[in-house]
């Protein structure tokens, strides 16, 4: 523990009286030449000297050499040294920090003294634009002004040059510029809940030769990811992809867009085509801008596994294809007029049956339904060739309030010239009309209700057919 000379036994009050100078009171000499009046030099005193030269060479792991200290060659100021490090302050080299004289020199003298790792107390600053201060990993205290060719910088809490800390609150920090004086990165500790890390720029993550660029935007502005293969060394393949979010209007009146878009080009600065966009709000959408030409001409799936199962969708001018690639055996077929499955065609006969088919159709009539009656549907036509055969079954179940529970089961035969209808059963009532009839080269399934039977009805048809021309 430390002496209080005012009160260390063996002074016997031989000391001045505490001042500003010296709160626990100082030496004094004797009264007259010795009257024994003045302080004595005890072993107290000494030990106490000792003990902290002792504790700072124990503290900076130094052995003392026997040799006196000197202005040159001093190992208690290397004990400093090494227990406080050596950063050294520009008041050492002759800045002033006063507002008024220019401190450039001492800046200057400063850097080439600490390879420019110094520090900066309190004060304002005057430097030149040359050199460059913010070149320096200086450090800096509180209430620190650098006016740099007349601009004052707020450099206050600086750790490393530009960067420097700000306190938002107690939970969170602030990395700022001290140049730009913006937010550069924001650190939370956690305990509050709802805070994250935010960064207030541009990141670029880079591994090697690869790069994940992510670019914060502005208010009504875009936020940008780019995932590319290289981001210094040109790329030929144009491996880059991005995905965008554009906030369109702040107030909310139109929607916002997502959207993920790949390279078409090369890099340096390569162009990109958007594959896929989604808009939000009340009438949200996805759209796929660019796939639609390449699903146009087709695409395949598969499992990347040995013995390889791969789907192909194949677009062809009137319909599109799945077929099984590895043995070319066609599973599905669609078209405007419906879909074949297994080599069956159910069809709404938007387009007319023709030469060898086979095919299903089914139609709804009356109550609650969208067909209404009389109807007539073209289900063949004869455009061409001389044999012609075509066999068709056709079902009909018919109900109203007067005649309930009516149906019909017929077998048309067709030979090209005639055509011949087999009754399985029939018990609609005249009023109600299902048969199909020639009409020049065409087939023709004509439905109809004259009405009387009560109010309401219903009837539906099914037709299975097959057809073969030559």
């Amino acid at each position: 523990m430390a002496n209080n000379p005012s009160t260390l036994p063996g002074y016997n009050g031989q000391t001045a009286a505490p001042d500003a100078n010296y709160t626990y009171g100082s030496a004094r000499n004797d009264a007259a030449p010795g009257d024994l009046t003045g302080t004595p030099r005890i072993a107290a005193e000494l030990n106490d000297m000792f003990g902290f030269q002792q504790a700072l060479l124990n503290l900076a792991n130094i052995v003392p050499n026997g040799t006196p200290d000197t202005v040159v060659t001093s190992q208690y100021l290397e004990a400093i040294q090494n227990v406080f490090g050596t950063l050294k302050s520009v008041k050492q080299f002759g800045a002033k920090g006063d507002g008024v004289a220019n401190d450039t020199a001492a800046f200057t003298a400063a850097r080439a003294a600490s390879n420019g790792r110094y520090f900066i107390p309190e004060g304002n600053y005057i430097l030149d634009a040359s050199p460059d201060v913010w070149d320096d990993p200086f450090m800096t205290g509180d209430n620190v002004t650098l006016t740099i060719a007349g601009a004052p910088f707020d450099a206050s809490k600086c750790i490393a040059g530009q960067l420097k800390i700000g306190a938002v609150n107690d939970t969170i920090v602030n990395i700022d510029g001290a140049r730009s004086g913006e937010t550069i990165f924001r650190i939370s500790d956690g305990s509050f809940t709802g805070q994250s890390h935010q960064s207030y720029l541009p990141w670029d993550i880079r591994r090697d030769s690869h790069s994940f660029l992510m670019s914060p935007g502005t208010l009504g502005g875009t936020c940008d990811s780019l995932w590319r293969r290289s981001g210094v060394n040109p790329d030929p393949f144009g491996n880059r992809y991005a995905f965008n979010f554009t906030e369109s209007s702040d107030s909310g009146t139109t929607p916002d867009l997502w959207s993920i878009s790949y390279a078409t080009s090369d890099s340096g600065s390569p162009s990109f085509d958007v594959a896929l966009t989604i808009q939000n709000g009340t009438v949200p959408e996805m759209k796929f801008p660019t796939m639609a030409p390449l699903f146009e001409q087709g695409f395949s799936a598969k499992r990347r596994t040995t013995g390889v199962f791969e789907f192909q969708h194949i677009t062809n001018i009137n319909d599109a294809e799945v077929k099984d690639k590895t043995s070319g055996n066609q599973i599905a077929v669609v078209d405007k007029s419906g879909y074949r499955l297994g080599g069956i065609k159910h069809t709404n006969l938007t387009e007319i049956p023709e030469r060898t088919d086979c095919n299903n159709f089914g139609i709804q009539f009356g109550d609650g339904q969208v067909n209404t009656l009389p109807d007539t549907k073209t289900i063949y036509s004869k455009v061409s060739g001389t044999f012609q055969s075509v066999i068709i079954e056709m079902t009909v179940a018919f109900t109203s309030s007067g005649a309930p529970g009516s149906f019909r089961k017929t077998t048309w035969h067709y030979d090209g010239a005639t055509l011949t209808p087999i009754d399985v059963i029939n018990t609609l009532p005249v009023q109600a009309v299902a048969i199909i009839v020639i009409n020049g080269n065409d087939l023709e399934l004509q439905t109809d209700y004259t009405g009387g039977l009560g109010g309401g009805y219903s009837m539906s048809v099914m037709l299975n057919y097959c057809t073969a021309g030559r």
